[in-house]
C-alpha cells in the first residue's frame, strides 16, 4: 500500500448527484466558503431540494465528509491496535495528498473566525470521532492500551502528526511518515509504557 494518492478528489461518485457537487464545490480552489446556494447550483437543482435532505449547511458538509470517507477511509480491523492505526494513518495520510485533504488542513488550521466552511471543523471531528473511536475500543477490550486514554486526544495527535510532512514541509505524506507517527504515540499510550 502506499500512501500517496495519484487521484484527486472531485471526480469520486459518492452516490448522489447533490454530495457530487458539494464535494466539487468544496474541493474548488476559488470556493472561499461552502454554501447550500453554491452546491445548488452546482448540482442544478433549487436549495430547497437540498434542505429537504440536509436541513443546514453543517449537515450536507457534513454528509459529503462521511460520504467520501466512507469510500477512502473505512474502519480497519487487522486484529491489533497498532495495525488498525497504521493503516487508518495510511489512509488518512492518502487523503492529506489530495487537493480535498488540503482544503480540510486549511478549515482545521484557521481559528473559527477565519475560513471554516460553514462548520467544517467540527463536521470533520464529527465524522472522524464516530467513524473512529472502535479503533480504540477494540485496544482496551484486547488489553493493548490503558481503559482511561483519551481518545479525541489521541485522533488529534495521529491527525495532526500525519499531516505535518505537508504542513511543514509541502511534501506528500508517506507510509514511513504515517507508520512513524503510530509507532511514537502508542510507544506512550501502551501499558508498558515507564512512568
Amino acid at each position: 500500500m502506499t500512501g500517496i494518492a495519484n487521484a484527486g478528489p472531485g471526480s469520486e461518485d459518492l452516490g448522489d448527484p447533490i454530495l457530487n457537487a458539494a464535494l466539487a464545490e468544496l474541493v474548488h480552489p476559488t470556493t472561499a466558503a461552502f454554501s447550500e446556494q453554491q452546491v445548488a447550483a452546482r448540482a442544478g437543482v433549487d436549495v430547497r431540494e437540498i434542505r429537504r435532505h440536509w436541513p443546514n449547511t453543517r449537515e450536507l458538509l457534513g454528509a459529503t465528509l462521511e460520504a467520501y470517507f466512507d469510500g477512502r477511509l473505512p474502519v480497519p480491523d487487522t486484529g491489533s491496535l497498532r495495525g488498525d492505526l497504521r493503516v487508518f494513518a495510511c489512509w488518512l495520510a492518502s487523503v492529506y495528498n489530495t487537493s480535498l485533504g488540503r482544503r480540510l488542513l486549511d478549515a482545521l488550521m484557521s481559528r473559527p473566525s477565519d475560513w471554516d466552511v460553514s462548520g467544517a471543523r467540527r463536521a470533520l471531528l464529527d465524522v472522524r470521532a464516530k467513524r473512529y473511536q472502535v479503533l480504540f475500543r477494540r485496544g482496551i477490550e484486547r488489553g493493548e492500551c490503558d481503559a482511561d486514554i483519551d481518545v479525541e486526544r489521541l485522533l488529534d495527535l495521529i491527525a495532526i502528526g500525519t499531516a505535518l510532512p505537508v504542513v511543514f514541509h509541502d511534501r506528500p505524506v508517506t507510509d514511513d511518515d504515517a507508520h512513524f507517527v503510530i509507532d511514537t504515540i502508542l510507544d506512550g499510550v501502551g501499558r508498558d509504557r515507564r512512568e
